[in-house]
């Protein structure tokens, strides 16, 4: 049995060709001989070539899927953002009846329709209560003038 305790490995050239040997010498201390024993790297360097190269195509797939996935999270986003603006050309008009969408609390755009719509009903409330009030005041002026 070889001695793995004197065991020398290296790789070398092959003597023709572009291959390489991977080479194991060990002492034989029954025999007082030697093995050496070289293996081609061909096949090992072949798989190595085959995973690097589906690696490359597995992450390129992947990097090409993610900034899929990111445009579509950005075209939806300016989507919203877009159905936001139209909105607020809207009230800018004095339409105070629409309301934005969307108007939820998971997304920052969704957070921003939110303040909107409790700006806009603000704003109706102070012109409901303005209309009251002039009312009012009309119908005292009215009174006294009568």
């Amino acid at each position: 049995m070889p001695s793995r305790e004197r065991a020398l490995q290296f790789d070398v050239p092959a003597v023709s060709g572009a291959g390489r040997y991977r080479v194991l010498v060990s002492s034989l201390p029954a025999s007082g001989g030697v093995l050496i024993v070289a293996v081609s790297l061909d096949d090992v360097n072949a798989t190595l070539q085959r995973l690097c190269t589906c690696g490359v195509a597995h992450r390129g797939r992947a990097a090409g899927l993610a900034c899929r996935g990111g445009f579509l999270v950005v075209a939806e986003s300016a989507a919203a953002l877009e159905r936001i603006s139209e909105v607020a050309g809207g009230i800018a008009q004095g339409d105070l009846d629409v309301r934005v969408s969307p108007a939820e609390e998971r997304s920052e755009i969704g957070r921003l329709g939110l303040a909107l719509n409790g700006m806009l009903e603000r704003l109706e409330d102070a012109f409901a209560r303005r209309d009251r009030s002039e009312a009012q005041f009309a119908t005292i002026c009215l009174e006294r003038v009568a």
